[in-house]
């Protein structure tokens, strides 16, 4: 990608599990984000698409989830402009995406946040020095948002659960954590133990099958909860 862009990419940044030290070999996905300094044409966007591609740049972890960034874009947060490129590429898929307005705006926004917090530089300065903080308000807002998808798409999965935990910890102290270290909060805060401990076996895969709604909507509704008060005074 250097190769491509030239003097151009202005950093390149792990986030996700892999930062937070959540990574769990066979089941995360590696999660990089990049900065630019502007606007790509379309043959670039199809160019680096197939650079990092995994039949050209094999991925060790699950699939790669990637998007670049421009500078501006990373400092304004407009939904429009939040990434140039979104790539996710594994040994069993490939999608390759341009258009935000086709993805939810609230995964790239906490993405960034996370990435400025705690992200890693793998080339260029560090995170905080090319990304804005997201406001506050904001990150509580793109939360609810997760938390609401999860409440669509996977209502008893194991991953509501977590991102819940997660959710509910930044809330009350402004931290993002890993899956594993958000759970082990939670517990402590009086979450359902058992619940905590199913939903981290499945996310392990050493077992299966969907948690008990109404457990994971009383989490869910606790991390809600939490970013409705987390703002005030």
């Amino acid at each position: 990608m250097v190769g491509a862009l030239g003097g151009e990419l202005v950093g390149v940044y792990l986030h996700g599990s892999g930062a937070l030290g959540g990574y769990v070999a066979g089941r995360s996905d590696l999660d990089i984000a990049a900065v630019c300094e502007r606007r790509l044409a379309a043959e670039e966007k199809r160019l680096i698409a197939t650079l990092l591609s995994h039949e050209r740049l094999a991925c060790p972890a699950t699939s790669l989830e990637f998007f670049l960034i421009t500078r501006d874009a990373a400092q304004s947060f407009e939904p429009s402009s939040l990434y140039e490129l979104n790539l996710d590429t594994g040994r069993n898929n490939h999608d390759v995406r341009v258009d935000p307005s086709e993805q939810p705006a609230h995964w790239f926004l906490l993405d960034l946040a996370v990435c400025r917090q705690q992200g890693i530089a793998l080339y260029g300065p560090p995170p905080a020095d090319v990304t804005a903080g997201v406001p506050p308000e904001r990150i509580a807002k793109e939360l609810r948002a997760a938390l609401e998808w999860y409440e669509r798409q996977d209502p008893t999965g194991f991953q509501r659960a977590l991102n819940a935990c997660r959710a509910w910890r930044y809330a009350e102290e402004g931290l993002f954590s890993s899956k594993q270290d958000a759970a082990a909060w939670a517990k402590r805060r009086g979450a359902d133990p058992r619940l905590i401990d199913e939903a981290l076996a499945r996310r392990a895969g050493a077992s299966e099958g969907a948690l008990d709604r109404r457990q994971v909507d009383s989490i869910a509704e606790r991390a809600r909860e939490a970013l409705r008060y987390s703002l005030r005074p």
